[in-house]
């Protein structure tokens, strides 16, 4: 009985040790899963609270093509060189796939060599002085651009998607349409190299006094044209030299009036008139337009502008003129 009854109580206690025992890993494995639950749930919480949108770089990235390089390397000058005042840079992007065919052309074509050996030393020495404003693509950034296509210009405009993840504003420059033309379907801001300068300006809110004086100059002047030329001519001025498509930009209307000046307009003005419009001319045209609000050439600008509209009242649109005048001035100082 002694034997049978510690037997029992050897399996009751066993029982009791095995139970609390399982018990306690019941308890412990509860515990594992409920704390690995929380830590989940506030990993997902920070999960979808926490990633921010990597904030761009408040930077105009000038993207540039390989013939832009070759054949317009004056304009990645006046890029670089390009003066700005303010929180926004502008920088230019060259890609790895440019210096890659730089490298090639200058080796292997007889017609591009020379325009290709002068580039790869022009970004030689731009990256040697480490230049801000210029950033070269590492071939290590090049492999983790998306795949567009086998052809160069595809690459590069994979580097250009690259780009916009990183700048607030991006520009691919390239004087090829196709290449213009893929990029706007992937939603890319273009520009060729005639335009860039002027597209900068804008950007920038550099220029937008000048560009509004030359509107208001514009107007009055396609005006004054179309109705002496007509006054001049009859109903076939507007079949006359360089008289179609009215009204013209401000320069146009300028290289009008000293096309025709002696057949229409030195009578109706006092000759030192002349001079002042051809400076107002040689000034817009060395500029290509790109007049910076904020420099000596828009003083210049300002001085010639006003001294041609003081020639202009002595002709019988003295109201318009002086309209113009009050309105060129107000921008002036605004």
């Amino acid at each position: 009985m002694e034997i049978n009854a510690k037997k029992d109580l050897d399996v009751t206690v066993n029982d009791s040790l095995l139970v609390n025992f399982d018990d306690t890993i019941v308890n412990k494995r509860e515990q594992t899963c409920n704390t690995i639950a929380e830590d989940s749930m506030e990993w997902d919480s920070a999960t979808e609270e926490s990633p921010e949108k990597t904030k761009k770089e408040n930077a105009i990235c000038i993207v540039t093509d390989t013939n832009v390089f070759m054949h317009f390397l004056h304009k990645i000058k006046d890029i670089v060189n390009f003066k700005v005042t303010g929180s926004q840079n502008v920088k230019v992007f060259i890609p790895w796939m440019v210096i890659t065919e730089l490298d090639y052309i200058k080796d292997t074509s007889r017609e591009g060599k020379n325009a290709a050996l002068n580039a790869a030393k022009y970004i030689n020495r731009l990256l040697e002085e480490k230049n801000p404003k210029v950033l070269g693509q590492p071939v290590e950034e090049a492999v983790k651009q998306e795949d567009y296509g086998l052809s160069p210009d595809d690459k590069i405009l994979s580097s250009c998607v690259q780009a916009s993840k990183k700048y607030e504003s991006v520009i691919l420059l390239t004087n090829d349409v196709n290449l213009r033309n893929k990029a706007l379907l992937s939603e890319l801001e273009t520009s060729s190299p005639r335009e860039i300068l002027q597209k900068l300006l804008f950007k920038l809110k550099k220029n937008v006094k000048s560009l509004k004086i030359s509107q208001k100059m514009a107007s009055l002047c396609s005006t004054i044209i179309c109705e002496r030329c007509k006054e001049t001519y009859g109903n076939v001025w507007d079949k006359m030299d360089m008289l179609q498509g009215a009204p013209w930009n401000f320069r146009e209307c300028l290289r009008r009036i000293i096309r025709y000046w002696k057949s229409v307009f030195r009578d109706l003005m006092l000759k030192q008139c002349l001079p002042t419009v051809e400076a107002l001319y040689r000034l817009l045209d060395r500029n290509k337009d790109h007049i910076s609000d904020d420099s000596d050439t828009f003083n210049e600008f300002m001085k010639l502008v006003l001294a041609m509209l003081v020639f202009l009242k002595d002709m019988e649109y003295k109201t318009l003129v002086q309209s113009t005048i009050n309105e060129v001035t107000e921008i002036a100082d605004n």
